[in-house]
């Protein structure tokens, strides 16, 4: 089993991101039987999620095409949910993430046209915390 330490280089040469990368990527999802691992993974995950599906964009859109069908029908990003999808899918997908979108009527034709218009995505507090968190670790 690999083991994180919280230095960028570890004993062999491999970066923090390569070592993140072996485990998300390792087909029996070893990871997730470590409590450590579990731990050590859960801060930097949501924030690279947060920061995919805020800041990540393609022509002016975000680059998940559920994320797109949510915010273009007027939804903001609400919450992300650490180790919600276990299943072998979304562990490949997502790391286990998955996203709350929440549909406040009074907000759905503002949220909408910003996001159509400037592209725009809404998030609730808790979700720009983590894009913010990760850009004052930089």
């Amino acid at each position: 089993m690999y083991w994180i330490s919280l230095t960028w280089e570890s004993a062999d040469g491999k970066n923090a991101m390569e070592i993140m990368w072996n485990l998300l990527t390792s087909t029996n999802h070893e990871w997730t039987k470590s409590e450590r691992l579990i731990s050590v993974l859960e801060a930097p995950l949501m924030r690279l999620c947060a920061r995919y599906l805020l800041k990540e964009k393609k022509r002016g859109r975000g680059l998940d095409s559920v994320a797109n069908f949510h915010l273009q029908n007027g939804a903001m990003v609400g919450r992300l949910n650490w180790m919600a999808d276990q299943s072998e899918k979304g562990l490949l997908q997502s790391g286990g993430i998955m996203v709350n979108y929440v549909y406040r009527l009074e907000n759905i034709e503002e949220n909408a046209q910003s996001y159509f218009s400037t592209g725009h995505i809404h998030a609730s507090c808790d979700v720009s915390r983590f894009v913010e968190t990760g850009r004052s670790m930089m």
